[in-house]
C-alpha cells in the first residue's frame, strides 16, 4: 500500500461536501434575505442561531449520506435532482429559525408556512427530475430521505411550541428517528430485522404529516382547526409505526 492512498472520506471532503454545504449555506441565507422584507422585527439572535445550529445538522447529514452512498456505490455526482434537495436543506435550515423565536407578526406571518411549503413541494420535483433525466443517485436518495425527516421533525416542533398542535404531534415528527434507532439497536445486538412490505399507506403518510404541519402554520384556520387535524392525524400515524415496528422486530408476521 502506498503513502498516497485516499479513504473515500477524504474523497468526499474535499470535494462535493463543500460544494453541497456552501449551497445549502447560500440557499438558507437567500431565504432569510427574502423573509428579512417581510419581517418588521427581523431575525433576531436566537433565530440566527437557531438558523446555525441547524445548518450544522444539515451538514452532518450531508456528510453521513455522502459517505453511505459511497460505500455503496462508488463516486458520487451532484446532479441537477440532487442540487433541487439541496436547495430543499437550505429552506430547512432557514424554516428552522421559527423553532427558537416567537411567531413573526404582520406580513411575515405567511413567512414559516411558505418556507415549509416550498421544501414540502420541492420533494415531488427531485424524484421526478431525477427519474426524468435518467439520474438516480445513491447519495440523491439517502439525502432525499433524510431531509425529509428532518423537515417533518422541525416542522413538529414548531407547531407544537407555536400551541397550533398538540403534544402527541411531536411524537408523529420524531417518529421515523425512532423507528431507524431502534433497528440499528437490534442489528448492533445481533438480533433478527425482517423487512417491511410496500404500503400505500406508508406512502401517503409523509405527505399528511406535511399537510398537517402546513396547516398549523397558517393563520387561518386557527389552533382550534389545525390542533382538531392533528391529533386525527396522529392516531393513525403512530399507531401504522407500532405496527411496522412489531413487524421489523418479528413480533408479526
Amino acid at each position: 500500500m502506498t503513502g498516497t492512498s485516499r479513504s473515500p472520506a477524504a474523497g468526499i471532503t474535499s470535494r462535493q461536501f463543500p460544494l453541497t454545504v456552501a449551497g445549502t449555506g447560500v440557499v438558507a441565507l437567500l431565504a432569510l434575505v427574502g423573509s428579512g422584507v417581510a419581517w418588521d422585527g427581523k431575525p433576531t439572535l436566537r433565530f440566527i442561531v437557531g438558523v446555525c445550529i441547524t445548518l450544522l445538522i444539515v451538514s452532518a447529514v450531508t456528510y453521513r449520506s455522502l459517505v453511505r452512498a459511497r460505500a455503496v456505490d462508488g463516486a458520487q455526482l451532484i446532479t441537477v435532482a440532487t442540487w433541487v434537495t439541496i436547495v430543499r436543506g437550505g429552506l430547512v435550515t432557514a424554516f428552522a429559525g421559527f423553532v427558537f423565536t416567537d411567531p413573526p407578526g404582520g406580513a411575515a406571518t405567511w413567512v414559516p408556512a411558505g418556507l415549509f411549503a416550498t421544501a414540502a413541494l420541492l420533494d415531488a420535483a427531485d424524484g421526478a427530475v431525477a427519474r426524468r433525466t435518467d439520474s438516480v443517485t445513491e447519495f440523491g436518495g439517502n439525502l432525499d430521505t433524510e431531509i425529509d425527516a428532518l423537515l417533518v421533525a422541525v416542522g413538529a416542533v414548531t407547531v407544537v411550541l407555536a400551541g397550533t398542535a398538540p403534544a402527541i404531534f411531536l411524537a408523529v415528527g420524531v417518529a421515523r428517528y425512532g423507528f431507524t434507532a431502534g433497528i440499528r439497536w437490534r442489528r448492533h445486538r445481533g438480533l433478527p430485522v425482517k423487512e417491511l412490505h410496500p404500503s400505500q399507506f406508508r406512502r401517503a403518510t409523509g405527505a399528511v404529516i406535511m399537510s398537517t404541519v402546513f396547516l398549523a402554520l397558517l393563520p387561518v384556520p386557527g389552533p382550534a382547526v389545525s390542533r382538531t387535524v392533528a391529533w386525527f392525524v396522529s392516531v393513525p400515524v403512530l399507531a401504522h409505526f407500532i405496527w411496522d415496528w412489531l413487524t421489523v422486530s418479528g413480533r408479526l408476521g
